[in-house]
């Protein structure tokens, strides 16, 4: 009786990813039927990015099969259980996709048939399961192992194939779910990926996606965000392509504003980095936690070819609620007589090769604005600034179209001879095609215990 109930219990779990140790990442479905909103949103994305559609990114989270995750009949016409769950793992190595096996014989005369035709028989063996693969050199590059009607497909494109499979036929047992999959597994999502500190789930249709998840940090070294209360930015609203209204934890805060004053005076050759310093030293402590975030536009002609070059590319101007204006006049004060500095427009220049920054206060907000535009349209929003209440610790919202349009401008010509510049030439093609294709994309974000929750929006703007 207890055997039995045991069984059935298991039978009733939901499935959990079966991720390989040392993944980067991993991606997981727990079933795959479920996918038809990705496969839709695939086609109506893949319109704009051919790497969007699903028989691309099918191929690379599961090959040899030449299936489409995202359609039932094609699993079936492989033998692989469309009511099944799926994960595939992400190594450095190469890829493990694990699932679900409805019909044996029908999915191993599919693989083998594949695996004949992509290279000659491996001869090795992995003790206890079924194993295949075909040779690329020396070693396995692409095979799978099977038991009890789970496969791994794995894919090992320069070496360690044979590792690979003997690794990948742990994962037919139970393996123990990955880490953050305990708080992950409530969030809503027809499949879920995972890595680095991060658990989200999706979910998609033909009009966009919606991704809801849970990370050990924000990006861009942003402090975590309080969650939903008052802010003197409650009632700003967006006049450029970006904003985004905040509620931080203001004792990190200040380390952020310590190292953006040393980035950016170690940008400027001639400038007293020691005083930026001391400077974020005094104005640091005095932020209240309280950001807003202008972006006034793009510059990516030239495009960006150093590390500095990229602050300026985002024309953008950030504010922060401070307690002690006076206290911050003088830190400015101080920092306009030192070596590279200028007042200027009501406040402090720093000039570097690829633009200026300029520090200043607008009542008890102080300013940092890279561009004079931004500048403008920052301080005319502060203007009218009234108290509000935000619905979360971080709400933002940004207008895909105008950079889609900013990344259109850059060449393959610009890529000639530069990684920085190559990369963001890479982002173009890709990415540049949905931006344009994109409507207004909503982020926020909120405190869950010591790590940040957070949503995000990506409509797809009707045609």
């Amino acid at each position: 009786m207890v055997p039995a109930l045991a069984l059935l219990l298991l039978a009733a779990a939901p499935p959990s990813p079966r991720v390989l140790s040392g993944a980067d990442g991993w991606v997981f479905a727990p079933k795959l039927e479920a996918l038809s909103g990705l496969g839709a949103w695939s086609r109506e994305a893949g319109r704009s990015t051919p790497l969007l559609r699903s028989a691309v990114f099918s191929e690379e989270l599961l090959p040899l099969l030449q299936v489409d995750l995202t359609d039932a009949a094609s699993l079936a016409r492989a033998g692989v259980d469309p009511a099944g769950p799926f994960t595939a793992s992400l190594l450095p190595a190469g890829r493990v996709a694990c699932f679900a096996v409805k019909d044996v014989p029908l999915f191993r005369g599919h693989a083998d048939g594949a695996l004949r035709r992509e290279g000659p028989a491996w001869t090795g063996a992995v003790p206890g399961v079924t194993a295949a693969a075909a040779m690329r050199g020396t070693e396995p590059a692409l095979g799978y192992v099977l038991s009890n009607r789970q496969a791994c497909v794995v894919s090992a494109p320069h070496r360690g194939g044979a590792w690979l499979l003997r690794t990948a036929a742990k994962l037919l047992g139970s393996p123990p779910p990955p880490s953050g999959w305990k708080e992950g597994r409530g969030l809503p999502g027809e499949f879920f990926v995972g890595g680095s500190g991060l658990i989200a789930g999706v979910r998609a249709s033909p009009t966009g996606l919606v991704v809801e998840g849970r990370a050990s940090s924000l990006p861009g070294g942003l402090p975590g965000a309080l969650g939903t209360g008052p802010t003197p930015y409650g009632a700003v609203s967006r006049q450029g392509p970006g904003l985004l209204r905040a509620r931080l934890e203001a004792s990190r805060l200040a380390g952020m504003a310590r190292g953006l004053a040393g980035q950016l005076a170690r940008a400027c050759p001639g400038c007293d980095a020691r005083a930026a310093e001391r400077a974020a030293d005094v104005l640091g402590p005095l932020l209240t936690g309280h950001v807003l975030l202008h972006v006034e536009g793009f510059r990516l002609r030239p495009p960006p070819r150093t590390r500095e070059a990229r602050y300026f590319a985002l024309r953008h101007g950030w504010a922060a609620e401070i307690k002690d204006a006076p206290g911050a006049a003088r830190a400015l004060e101080a920092l306009a007589s030192a070596r590279g500095f200028r007042k200027a427009g009501g406040g402090v220049v720093l000039a570097t090769p690829d633009g200026e920054v300029q520090v200043g206060l607008s009542g008890n907000h102080l300013y940092v604005a890279n561009d004079a535009g931004a500048r403008q349209s920052l301080l005319a929003g502060l203007k009218g600034a009234a108290p509000g209440k935000l619905a979360h610790g971080l709400e933002g919202e940004f207008e895909a179209l105008p950079l889609g349009k900013a990344l259109s401008g850059v060449s393959v010509l610009d890529a000639v001879g530069n990684a920085e510049a190559a990369g963001l030439f890479a982002l173009a093609l890709e990415l540049g095609p949905l931006l344009r294709a994109s409507g207004t994309v909503t982020v926020s974000a909120d405190a869950a215990g010591t790590a940040q929750r957070f949503r995000l929006e990506w409509p797809l703007a009707p045609r």
